[in-house]
């Protein structure tokens, strides 16, 4: 069974508000620097959770920069990091994305 850093209340929010917030300083064209720099400086708007916000960060840098490069999603890049725990089954069946909720039936 995976250990997920989940078990901190808030990680998950945190970690998909700082790199949501961190997409769209750096912008879709930022470089490796870039997209470094803003990070080191984005949980300075979080509030409360600024100093587990930089812990995380600081923890994660190389492999925040590297996931930041890709078109995955902040959800995808939390799950990675395992800010977030992944959907579970029932919700990979039932809920296609967060917005439309849908029923797909497979038969077997």
């Amino acid at each position: 069974m995976s250990h997920f850093h989940e078990q901190i209340p808030g990680l998950c929010w945190a970690c998909k508000w700082t790199l949501k917030k961190v997409k769209k300083l750096a912008g879709p064209d930022a470089t490796s620097e870039d997209i470094r720099a803003v990070l080191l400086k984005a949980c300075d708007q979080i509030g409360k959770l600024k100093s587990m916000c930089r812990g995380f960060v600081k923890k994660n840098l190389d492999e925040l920069v590297e996931e930041l490069s890709t078109t995955d999603d902040v959800r995808t890049i939390c799950v990675n990091l395992r800010a977030c725990k992944p959907k579970g089954l029932m919700d990979l069946l039932f809920y296609q994305n967060d917005e439309d909720p849908s029923i797909k039936i497979s038969k077997f």
